[in-house]
């Protein structure tokens, strides 16, 4: 026996969610109250301004909220180098974090934007 259907705000919500939790776009279609396919999510979480897809095929779901001007500036890096801008947003997060001196250079980086 099935209980009563979810209503489509409450599905959307909990897509969300599941995404904030850095689920795949595959497992959030599967949670019963999404059921839904993962094409479907990912088109409701790209219009959301939420990204699900992961340049390197893993688990993750970057999750951004950036301003245009920065958008544009990662759009004309991601192009030059002939990759998205979730590819580059995952390159330089994975060549900070894999570098010898991270937390200097992350330091470096904010403490010069100020």
């Amino acid at each position: 026996m099935s209980g009563p259907v979810p209503s489509k705000k409450l599905r959307l919500a909990r897509t969300a969610f599941l995404a904030g939790r850095g689920l795949r776009a595959a497992d959030i279609a599967a949670d019963p109250l999404v059921a839904s396919t993962p094409e479907a999510v990912r088109q409701f979480l790209r219009r959301a301004g939420i990204s699900v897809q992961s340049p390197d095929g893993g688990t993750t779901i970057c999750i951004t909220a950036i301003t245009p001007a920065t958008v544009r500036a990662l759009d004309v890096a991601a192009k030059a180098r002939g990759i998205t801008r979730c590819a580059l947003v995952y390159r330089l997060l994975e060549t900070i974090g894999h570098d010898s001196h991270a937390v200097d250079l992350i330091a470096n980086i904010l403490d010069d934007n100020r």
